[in-house]
């Protein structure tokens, strides 16, 4: 991956971000996307590690081969 140096005020600006940005010019054309470091964006925030555990604990779900053998069915 290519690296960009940039000047100090955008990095204070890039470094105080809580998610990602789109970066723009002035005339408000996209030049690209900014995740900050240790920011997952697809599943940041969506489900709380209480909320998970729960769910592994939850009974029920088929076996893959009982899944399969419904999809072979199907075709």
């Amino acid at each position: 991956m290519s690296q960009l140096t940039v000047d100090a005020t955008l990095s204070a600006k890039l470094r105080d971000l809580a998610g990602p940005v789109e970066i723009v010019d002035e005339s408000g054309r996209i030049l690209g996307r900014y995740v900050p470091q240790g920011k997952d964006t697809a599943t940041e925030g969506q489900i709380s590690a209480e909320e998970l555990a729960r769910r592994r604990q939850e009974p029920g779900g088929r076996p893959l081969a009982e899944i399969l053998a419904d999809l072979e069915k199907q075709a």
